[in-house]
């Protein structure tokens, strides 16, 4: 299980948003302005990563 899912309200870098979608290839999250941004796993393991409580 890893450390982010869907539903985690996270930052990432400079990101900050809900994960919307966790795939094999690509993690996607969706940022207040509606925006989804894919975000290739293998660079998620090489970035900083804030998961915040609910």
């Amino acid at each position: 299980d890893g450390i982010i899912s869907e539903g985690s309200k996270v930052r990432i870098d400079d990101l900050e948003g809900t994960v919307v979608r966790v795939g094999r290839a690509h993690t996607v999250l969706e940022t207040e302005k509606g925006e989804r941004i894919a975000i290739p796993n293998r660079e998620l393991s090489k970035k900083r990563i804030t998961v915040f409580q609910g």
